[in-house]
This record gives structure tokens, sequence and C-alpha cells, in this order.
């Protein structure tokens, strides 16, 4: 806007708005002739709850789910199928996905009892975390200072 309030229309402003790069994690793509950015999820647990994700991460115009991690078959075909996602981004196992794709960030929708394998295995690879609760399955106190500990530091202290 000028001094009078009316919307500046300069040509040079609105070009150094569009070079602007974001300054979170997360990938600009163009979509219908537009730069959109757009957050890379994994999602661990596609079955269950999971499914109900599945369909959130899908619809969410910001979101790109570069992997989908299940041992159950069948549910990683239902999550398919839910968000016309290819066979490429279906691991068997966290481990894959984490050497194949490039994700900034991570959804654990898996039983409590494997919340802290999941978690502890996308903090340790750079990501961002979403889980349900509970964090971990069981006593929590010792585990999840560690946890925290290695957050804030970047060192391994499990």
């Amino acid at each position: 806007m000028d001094s009078r309030g009316k919307i500046d229309n300069n040509a040079d402003s609105n070009k150094r708005l569009q070079r602007a790069e974001p300054l979170s994690r997360g990938v600009l793509r163009k979509q219908n002739h537009k730069r959109v950015y757009k957050m890379r999820f994994i999602q661990v647990g596609v079955g269950g709850f999971g499914r109900g994700w599945v369909q959130r991460l899908t619809d969410n115009q910001s979101v790109e789910v570069v992997a989908l991690v299940d041992v159950n078959q069948t549910a990683l075909t239902a999550a398919r199928k839910i968000g016309k996602y290819g066979k490429k981004i279906c691991f068997s196992r966290l481990s894959e996905a984490l050497k194949k794709v490039k994700a900034d960030s991570l959804v654990c929708v898996t039983p409590p009892e494997y919340h802290k394998q999941c978690v502890v295995q996308a903090m340790k690879a750079g990501l961002d975390v979403i889980t349900e609760k509970p964090m971990f399955h069981g006593g929590l106190g010792r585990e999840r200072r560690k946890l925290l500990s290695f957050h804030w530091s970047g060192s391994d202290g499990m």
C-alpha cells in the first residue's frame, strides 16, 4: 500500500514476494500455475485410526505424502485407494522408507507399544514428528527425558 492506503501494483515488489523462500521445511511446487509450499510426510500406521490420518493428509493442500508404512499389506492397499497413491510409496518397514524417500515430517499412528521405536527413528533421521498419545507405552520418565535431550541437543543419548 502507498501512503494514501491504495494498493501498490509495483511489479518489482510482486516479483520479490514471489522469490521469497518459506522459513520452515518443505518444498515449493507448481500447482495450477501457482507456487505451493508442501510439507513431505511419511505416515506410519495406516489401518484403524491411521485411515483417518490418510484422508486428512490427502485432503490437505499443503501436504505431500511421500511414504506410507504398515506391516499389514491389506491396510496399505486400502490407504493407497483412499489417497490414490502408487505402490512405490508403500513400505513394510520405516527404515526402508527413511532410506528411499526425502521427507520433512512423520505421523506415527501405530499402536502405543510401537510409538517409541517410530518416534526415535524419525527424530534420529531429523524429521519433525506428530504422534498420538501416549508418546511411549508404559513408563515415560527416563526414556522421555532421553528423547527430549536428544531432540534439543542433537546428541545421541539413546
